[in-house]
């Protein structure tokens, strides 16, 4: 359990299982994503994001020049992995449009959420932004837009998106994850909305509290005592002195997604190249099978590169990242190579 705060800027509170609803605009209100292409890359981003964290993710939607999204974090990681997902959208949107300078304008907002009816507004907010935007006027389909995790929402298992935790948000409606029931939450949806204002849709106040204010300008959503409970951990962090170190994490609590993972896969690369922590440090900094296994660890975690290069024996961190890069030209080209990390990957599925 840790938080991130300063001067005029919203608390980030992180702890095992806490949900958020997170959401960022484009610099100066631009567009996060030009085209089809973009989209795609966008949503391919973020699947790339959840395998690497460990989120759940009960609604998401991409509009023009902003995403929102409602995700759960087991882990207690939000910060690691937004640092990594945004950080990550801006070098390739950059790179696939020959430009330079920030994608997104400023710090990413992060709501904290208490579960039940609040989580529950919260996923109606996020599947009707299209509706309030003018996306989508027909109510016969709510469902039409392709970059919103609705649609997985109305399909079975097999066609949806497996990122998207509909089994999660489902249960949270008390609702069947079967055609019946995903029926009845698309029904129940387009009831909540006034098509005579869609602007409103999804808006309406709750209990003294509106959720268009404390989406602007709040950091939870939730009952009077949730708000205590937070405040509450806020306090106990800031008392023992546990507060978030710039690496993102305390070391109090129990290991992160990230970490634990990352050293399944250093353990999993030794054992595949049969090496021992003493071959390790003898070997080059720049030996291939370091570098291998290195780049495993830069697909499927967030760690720093600090953590890799002293994990594996590589020496100065900015290093690592020159060596996996280099190495993906063999990885496509030589089948020794590929051949080498795909064996790391096999063995870490299977450990």
């Amino acid at each position: 359990m840790c938080y991130e705060a300063g001067m005029s800027r919203q608390i980030r509170l992180e702890f095992k299982n806490a949900i958020y609803h997170v959401m960022a605009r484009g610099d100066r209100r631009e567009s996060i994503a030009k085209d089809k292409g973009d989209r795609k890359a966008f949503e391919a981003l973020w699947k790339e994001g959840v395998e690497k964290t460990g989120w759940q993710v009960y609604a998401w939607v991409l509009m023009g020049n902003h995403y929102h999204a409602v995700v759960r974090t087991p882990e207690g990681n939000l910060v690691d992995g937004m640092r990594w997902l945004q950080n990550t959208w801006t070098k390739r949107f950059n790179a696939r449009h020959q430009r330079r300078g920030h994608v997104f304008g400023g710090r990413y907002k992060a709501l904290l959420c208490e579960d039940g009816h609040y989580l529950r507004r919260l996923i109606d907010y996020v599947h009707l932004n299209p509706i309030r935007a003018g996306m989508i006027t027909n109510p016969k389909k709510l469902e039409s837009y392709a970059w919103s995790s609705l649609r997985d929402y109305v399909l079975p298992l097999r066609e949806r998106r497996q990122w998207i935790w509909v089994k999660g948000g489902m249960e949270e409606f008390d609702l069947k994850d079967s055609a019946a029931g995903r029926r009845k939450y698309l029904i129940a949806l387009n009831e909540s909305v006034d098509w005579s204002d869609r602007r409103r849709a999804g808006l309406a106040d709750m209990e003294a509290q509106s959720l268009q204010s404390t989406l602007q300008r709040g950091w939870y959503f939730g009952t009077e005592s949730y708000r205590e409970k937070m405040l509450g951990l806020l306090e106990r962090l800031q008392t023992d002195g546990k507060r978030k170190a710039s690496s993102g994490y305390t070391g109090e609590e129990q290991m992160d997604h990230n970490v634990a993972q990352a050293q399944k896969i250093v353990k999993a690369g030794l054992v595949t190249f049969n090496l021992g922590k003493k071959e390790l440090r003898d070997l080059r900094k720049s030996d291939v099978r370091k570098v291998v296994i290195a780049s495993v660890i830069r697909e499927k975690t967030t760690v720093r590169l600090a953590w890799i290069a002293s994990a594996l024996e590589m020496g100065v961190p900015a290093r690592v990242s020159q060596m996996v890069r280099a190495l993906e030209p063999s990885i496509r080209r030589e089948r020794k190579i590929r051949s080498m990390r795909e064996r790391v990957v096999r063995k870490v599925e299977k450990s």
